[in-house]
């Protein structure tokens, strides 16, 4: 994997319609729901749309090298095991 999979998160943006109160009234997530169950809470969907992009970019910045750097182990070892069990195959 060459990216974060957060780089391929959609934001969705919720806003309330026809309810004068208060508490929030636009509401972000980030889509596949399942993976991210991540809610954003704001007077505007600007604002929530705003705060979710952030939020994926500062995840992104942060754990990006990481993420790339564990997914490259995680194929040196699928091979190894591979070729360490084709060997004793041929044994």
């Amino acid at each position: 994997m060459t990216h974060h999979p957060m780089r391929d998160a959609q934001v969705h943006v919720f806003a309330r319609v026809g309810v004068n109160g208060t508490g929030a009234q636009a509401v972000a997530r980030l889509y596949p729901y399942d993976t991210y169950p991540i809610f954003f809470a704001g007077s505007s969907t600007d604002d929530v749309r705003g705060k979710a992009e952030q939020f994926i970019a500062d995840t992104v910045a942060k754990y990006e090298a990481t993420y790339i750097a564990k997914m490259a182990a995680l194929t040196l070892g699928r091979a190894a095991r591979a070729k360490s069990a084709a060997d004793r195959g041929a044994l």
